[in-house]
């Protein structure tokens, strides 16, 4: 076998252990600290908590804020009312990430969420 072909196989190992080891972040029994919308940046809303996420995704390396939330379709939207919702009554959430950060390179979109009665 050439040096090469050890090194490529190598290579595949290494990027195939970490893409089996990607972790979508997510935060439980969570209130939001803060919302906010930049036009600038684009038609999301940058969402940090008043506890920190319990696991963070590898590309969530934004020190203050710990998610983005799309708003460019009806699930963003209504996800936009829930966490609108829980800021306004102080009520918890559960927030899971999809483990990429696609509105903002150091940010973790939201995937999901929903209220909590913090059990």
């Amino acid at each position: 076998m050439t040096k090469g072909f050890i090194a490529s196989i190598f290579a595949y190992l290494i990027l195939g252990a970490s893409a089996a080891s990607a972790t979508p972040g997510s935060a439980t029994s969570a209130t939001v600290a803060k919302m906010t919308i930049v036009r600038a940046y684009g038609n999301f809303v940058f969402v940090h908590l008043r506890t920190p996420p319990t696991v963070r995704s590898a590309c969530a390396t934004n020190s203050y804020w710990h998610f983005t939330l799309s708003l460019d379709d009806s699930a963003g939207k209504n996800m936009y009312a829930q966490l609108l919702a829980a800021f306004s009554s102080g009520s918890l959430l559960d927030i899971s990430g999809t483990d990429a950060c696609s509105e903002f390179g150091t940010i973790e979109s939201i995937g999901g969420l929903g209220l909590s009665d913090g059990s």
